[in-house]
């Protein structure tokens, strides 16, 4: 319903009188009100125990609904009904209930929804209390409004880059973390399964061809996993050339799926020019109902290490000289680590999941990282000395430069809720010394 505009700028007129009535009720001076009314989309007095309204500001997408003679509640209706997203409507009517306010505001100083705005994007209206009956409930409040569309847009961005492998487009490491806090929180479907995978060869093809085409490899890696593995649930990049799928399927479509997933991979492989395999894990919980989340993965990467080691077996043109042995070296550790003592950068080469990754950014320096790993209660307190003492950087870097045996040591750890005790070994790598190597290896293997 469209009116008159000279309706609506007398209607207008008549309000600022009646709110310079008002206003004197509750103290507040209109220029200060109205000058702060200006930096937002809406702002209105609303009377509750007479249901009147009065506008301090409003933009003519909002006001061109108003209807000075209909009460505050139908008011509200209408130019929600006008203005509001059809599918946030029947929320954001309840959350301006007149007749329930009161009771919702009691001890608060504001309630505030956000919805999707028809003409404006995003948008957050809040409702503030200025009086109160003598049983503390509200009587009259301002509700404001405020464009948010750049603020939701900057969040959904962050939230991307927070969730969302850049290269792949796949969700993230942190993404499939979050995924499995919330799987270990309540009861496991009987037909999830979880499908460890790795890219074989990416080191043979960086060496050959460049990383741009390694970067070829993994991106067309994981649009065969999202065309196929991805159609029953998510897909995850954990690592450099590391996948994890988290999907629900019937045991009985299993083998079906794994057949198309090579299908799909050789097809990329003879469309690309470039040789595209993938070893995989696959386990269902259907035929492992007493087996935890993480047991899952575990067995999902053992499954996953097996079908490599064969397809190494098979080619036979390993660069790491036995990728059988090199896994097998890895799954004896919980975590294995390398440093860079040049530069205290960092990175994890293998971690059984059973090892629970450390909750903060490894973007931090080596020494810096191992400081908060400290302060945040890792370390046992009577092994903090010892420790410290291991990990001092300047103590790796004399010890490696003058010899090259490894250090080996033992200390306490927390592990969820209780101190573990590791067995640690630090290993310099084969060219430590050339050419400004100074690579070490922290290998770690929580003790039974």
């Amino acid at each position: 319903m469209h009116q008159d505009p000279e309706v609506l700028e007398t209607a207008g007129l008549e309000n600022y009188n009646r709110l310079d009535d008002l206003l004197e009720q509750y103290t507040i001076p209109l220029n200060i009100l109205s000058a702060l009314a200006n930096s937002y989309h809406t702002m209105h007095l609303i009377d509750i125990k007479t249901n009147t309204v009065v506008e301090i500001n409003s933009t003519l997408d909002v006001r061109r609904f108003q209807n000075p003679i209909l009460n505050a509640d139908q008011q509200i209706k209408q130019v929600l009904d006008n203005v509001i997203l059809k599918s946030d409507r029947e929320r954001v009517l309840g959350f301006m209930d007149l007749k329930t306010l009161p009771e919702r505001l009691r001890g608060k100083r504001f309630l505030s929804t956000e919805y999707v705005g028809l003409f404006s994007g995003w948008g957050r209206a809040t409702f503030v209390p200025i009086e109160f009956d003598n049983q503390g409930l509200a009587t009259s409040v301002i509700l404001y409004s405020r464009v948010i569309d750049q603020e939701k847009k900057r969040e959904e961005n962050l939230i991307r880059t927070t969730n969302i492998d850049e290269l792949t487009g796949l969700n993230n490491r942190h993404s499939f973390e979050e995924t499995l806090k919330t799987l270990e929180s309540k009861a496991i479907r009987d037909d999830l399964v979880l499908v460890s995978m790795d890219v074989n060869s990416l080191k043979e093809t960086n060496d050959k061809y460049g990383h741009g085409e390694g970067d070829k490899l993994l991106k067309g890696a994981a649009d065969c996993m999202k065309d196929t593995i991805g159609k029953f649930g998510n897909v995850y990049r954990t690592g450099g050339d590391e996948f994890v799928a988290i999907i629900n399927l019937n045991v009985e479509e299993l083998d079906a799926l794994k057949g198309s997933f090579k299908r799909v991979c050789n097809k990329w492989s003879k469309k690309n020019g470039l040789y595209l395999a993938v070893s995989a894990g696959y386990i269902s919980r259907a035929n492992h109902k007493n087996y935890s989340i993480r047991d899952l993965i575990k067995q999902a990467d053992q499954r996953m290490y097996r079908d490599k080691a064969r397809f190494y077996d098979t080619h036979g043109y390993d660069r790491r000289n036995n990728q059988s042995v090199y896994f097998s070296i890895c799954k004896s550790y919980s975590k294995i680590e390398k440093i860079n003592l040049n530069d205290e950068t960092h990175e994890i080469v293998y971690m059984d999941y059973s090892e629970k990754e450390i909750d903060f950014t490894l973007s931090l320096k080596y020494s810096a990282w191992l400081k908060k790993f400290v302060r945040q209660g890792y370390i046992h307190s009577d092994d903090i000395e010892l420790f410290n003492s291991i990990f001092n950087i300047e103590n790796l870097r004399k010890h490696f430069d003058e010899e090259k045996s490894i250090i080996k040591a033992s200390y306490r750890r927390r592990i969820k809720d209780e101190y573990k005790r590791l067995n640690l070994e630090i290993i310099p790598d084969s060219n430590y010394g050339k050419l400004n190597n100074r690579l070490i290896y922290v290998c770690l293997k929580v003790c039974d």
